[in-house]
């Protein structure tokens, strides 16, 4: 993904563009996690060189069934202190694809209108 950005950074800045994030710490809901995902997005954008004018930011889900031995279980004590699923002979799904489905909806209805999204950059919690 980084590297896509880098190389079409360009074209992203000249066409109306959005960026989700999905991670499990937007779960938590927090200040805190909410402080965290926003250092992720803006470390992403520092790295890049790209600035969208819409972010959102969705929970993730922890598909244990992929993963190998060892990931499986760091993994496993990671969400064993977040308090989510441990049980690693599953997967667990925690993103609200319908909040993402209105997410992506409104922005290309925006996109639509000729509207512009905004000057500045505008943060959408979805973690709960």
């Amino acid at each position: 993904m980084r590297d896509f950005v880098r190389e079409n950074r360009e074209v992203l800045e000249r066409v109306p563009s959005a960026f989700f994030s999905v991670s499990m710490t937007a779960r938590e809901g927090t200040e805190e996690a909410c402080k965290k995902v926003e250092e992720y997005v803006e470390g992403f954008a520092q790295e890049t060189g790209w600035h969208p004018e819409r972010v959102g930011v969705f929970a993730g889900a922890i598909p244990y069934t992929r993963y190998g031995f060892v990931k499986k279980r760091l993994i496993r004590s990671m969400a064993k202190e977040m308090g989510v699923g441990t049980d690693i002979s599953r997967d667990f799904e925690y993103t609200d694809w319908e909040a993402v489905r209105h997410y992506t909806e409104e922005f290309l209805e925006e996109v639509a209108r000729n509207a512009s999204p905004g000057s500045s950059r505008s943060y959408e919690y979805k973690g709960r």
